[in-house]
């Protein structure tokens, strides 16, 4: 006599997924082993993500990859989202002159460049996607002129400003020099419910917790009158 065990193949389940996202970014230190753990599982210590110019081992992309290392046993797989800043306030004019004036972007320099207030000529934005193969960032202003700048990818972004350059471009409030890291956060997501410890903080997640399937992404709540739906 063959037994099978087939698990639960009803709509309510079918497609369900647990799922949970940092609520803050990603520490900047690098992972130790152990430090996180998923399911009962040690995570690894993360290592250099081979995209980041300041603290590559301490990245979001690089705690993702650490994660997805031990997938295969906690069945957790990991996502790293790209780090961002948006303006305090909007752009006003001001010379980049690449020296009293300077705006750098992960150890990249950004070209001399004349911005009107709320960058009205795009000035900035192209220059800054001009240099987005080189720096992993991406920048855009919205319809009040606020400038945002989003890495493509789970690096750390380090933005550097030089005179007044942070505050004519609305990233800081006060002048002078600035010097700002930022982190991306990771989702993590599962068909079945899991618990995450981070009791440091260092995937952005903090003390433990238990994640369970969410119900709404069954397959008997899907949309299949369209592909998107599908």
């Amino acid at each position: 006599f063959l037994s099978l065990s087939l698990g639960d193949y009803r709509t309510r389940s079918l497609g369900a997924r647990a799922a949970i996202a940092s609520a803050q970014p990603v520490g900047t230190t690098a992972l130790a082993a152990g430090q996180v753990r998923i399911n009962g599982v040690d995570v690894p210590e993360s290592r250099a993500d081979g995209l980041s110019s300041l603290d590559p081992a301490a990245s979001a992309a690089a705690k993702a990859a650490a994660i997805n290392d031990v997938e295969g046993r906690t069945g957790v797989h990991a996502e790293a989202m790209a780090a961002q800043v948006t303006g305090q306030a909007p752009i006003q004019s001001v010379l980049l002159d690449g020296v009293a004036n300077s705006l750098t972007i992960n150890g990249i320099k950004i070209p001399a460049v004349s911005v009107q207030a709320g960058d009205d000529t795009r000035s900035l934005a192209t220059v800054i996607n001009q240099m987005t193969n080189a720096t992993g960032v991406r920048a855009s202003i919205d319809a009040s002129g606020v400038l945002t700048l989003t890495g493509v990818d789970g690096r750390n972004v380090q933005i550097d400003g030089v005179g007044q350059a942070a505050q004519r471009l609305g990233l800081s409030t006060t002048p002078g020099d600035l010097s700002l890291t930022l982190t991306g956060r990771v989702e993590l997501t599962s068909s079945q419910p899991f618990t995450v410890e981070d009791p440091a903080g260092l995937i952005g997640l903090g003390a433990q917790q238990q994640v369970a399937t969410d119900a709404a992404s069954a397959l008997e709540n899907a949309d299949l009158t369209t592909a998107d739906g599908a």
